[in-house]
Parts: structure tokens; C-alpha cells; sequence
């Protein structure tokens, strides 16, 4: 069964990702270049970007679970 803390620290890597993107976009807002790619990205129309997108979060997910596995006693 998986704790409470696991689901915690599961989710904290996402949280502290929107957190420090909106910080940033605060201080430096995006380009309307960039803007515009990460448009693209979200609609999914450029299929390298959305393969590369899944293949990094794939990573930092089971990077997380295996530090989750380390640290459950």
C-alpha cells in the first residue's frame, strides 16, 4: 500500500516545477517565439518535441520513484 508520504513526494516534483515556472516567467516572460513553442508543444503538433517531452518526464518519474524506494523504510 503506498503511504501518504509517498504520494506526497510524488507530486512535489510537478508542484515545484509549476511553482518555479511561474517564478521565472514573473521575472522573464517568455518570448513570442517561445510562447509560440510551447503552444505548439501543448497542441501537440510537433511530434519530436512531444517524443522528447515524454521521454524527460518518463525519467524524472521513475527517477522520483526510485529515490521514493530508497528512502521508504
Amino acid at each position: 500500500m503506498i503511504a501518504l508520504n509517498q504520494i506526497l513526494l510524488l507530486t512535489l516534483t510537478p508542484v515545484l516545477a509549476t511553482v518555479l515556472g511561474g517564478v521565472v516567467a514573473g521575472f522573464r516572460p517568455p518570448s513570442p517565439r517561445v510562447r509560440s513553442f510551447v503552444q505548439h508543444f501543448a497542441a501537440g503538433r510537433q511530434p519530436l518535441g512531444v517524443v522528447i517531452g515524454f521521454a524527460l518526464g518518463m525519467g524524472v518519474m521513475i527517477a522520483v520513484r526510485a529515490l521514493v524506494g530508497r528512502l521508504d523504510p
